[in-house]
């Protein structure tokens, strides 16, 4: 089975500017949240003697923009085309995890060829899902798909998580707050949270990603549970064992051993371990190693990002290089949360 994968909420940042050395920005807050900048670090060495080859040429800068050309522009339509949804806790103040939470998914979830968006986050008003009406225009049907759920959600993420061709989803939470597995049943969603397997007891569920890592014909899944304390199970790896049940295998697959680690004497977490938390916000399956199998790449807080390289036996192995992996650390005021669509088809 081969995993695709459609990242549908991202964020960048401007590449464009000439490389600097990195350097510590100061503190602003506590509401810190997800800074990571790979280096990548490529040398042109030179040889003598004439048995080297000439360097290639140096590619002239683009020609500047033309003033008298019309700029680019974006307009704000999201009420005109139905996008309006109110976002807030009904309490006060807010946690870091409620105020970091949220997350929406644009994905074609009922296959008629264009893209809808589900959005989820706070507790003062349901999810909403805009079905898109093809003219620009978007209709919430979450309560006639039984997707209208109040709960501190976070990260939805859509899946073929049982092979039989629409997509399923699953919605994590903050705060305790209950989190969803919800099987697309002819265009109706069916929560199977109950009888999944799925006994999370870490307090944030940020995000998640389908995969198949092991190759057994399923869809696996990862979670992200930022500011969840030590514990010998990390909760991070979800094998699916078919019939919409998941097991815990962080432990078995090496993940929850090495999972919660940071590259930097000063931080927090070397000096006062009690204080040690998984910092992780975004799991992402990927072959980073071109092997042929699907690696694990944690996206994480304080300096703590992670690569997990699969051993093809069902376990992992921690290859992250921070001499490559390097990140602000939570330094920046900047969070987000990326979510994933995957589907399966057979090999």
């Amino acid at each position: 089975m081969v995993a695709r994968f459609h990242n549908v909420a991202t964020a960048t940042r401007d590449a464009s500017a000439s490389p600097e050395p990195a350097r510590a920005l100061p503190r602003r807050g506590t509401r810190s949240g997800l800074c990571l900048t790979a280096l990548l670090a490529v040398a042109a060495c030179g040889g003598g003697g004439g048995g080297g080859s000439p360097s290639p040429p140096i590619e002239p800068p683009p020609p500047p923009i033309d003033p008298t050309q019309p700029a680019l522009r974006f307009t704000e339509q999201a009420a005109n085309a139905g996008l309006t949804r109110t976002w807030g806790y009904a309490h006060a103040p807010m946690s870091d995890p409620e105020f970091m939470a949220s997350g929406l998914a644009a994905v074609d979830y009922d296959l008629d060829g264009d893209i809808d968006v589900y959005v989820a986050g706070g507790d003062l008003a349901p999810n909403r899902l805009f079905e898109n009406q093809g003219d620009g225009t978007f209709v919430d049907v979450a309560p006639d798909v039984g997707l209208d759920l109040v709960h501190k959600g976070s990260g939805p993420t859509f899946a073929d998580i049982d092979g039989d061709g629409d997509l399923d989803v699953f919605i994590g939470a903050v705060e305790d707050d209950p989190y969803y597995l919800m099987e697309n049943r002819d265009g109706t969603f069916v929560d199977v949270t109950p009888s999944s397997g799925l006994d999370i007891f870490a307090p944030n569920t940020f995000s998640a990603a389908f995969a198949d890592y092991d190759e057994d014909g399923d869809l696996d899944m990862a979670l992200a549970h930022w500011g969840n304390p030590e514990r010998d199970d990390t909760e991070t790896l979800w094998r699916n064992n078919g019939e919409w049940t998941f097991e815990s295998y962080s432990r078995q697959a090496r993940i929850a051993e090495t999972l919660i680690d940071s590259s930097d004497p000063e931080e927090l977490q070397i000096r006062a371990p009690a204080f040690r938390r998984d910092n992780s916000f975004t799991p992402n399956f990927t072959d980073i190693d071109s092997d042929g199998d699907l690696d694990l790449l944690m996206a994480s807080d304080f300096r703590t990002s992670q690569v997990f390289s699969n051993d093809g036996d069902g376990r992992f192995t921690l290859t992250t290089d921070r001499e490559v992996i390097k990140d602000q650390g939570g330094w920046a005021r900047r969070s987000w949360t990326t979510t994933t669509t995957a589907t399966s088809t057979g090999s």
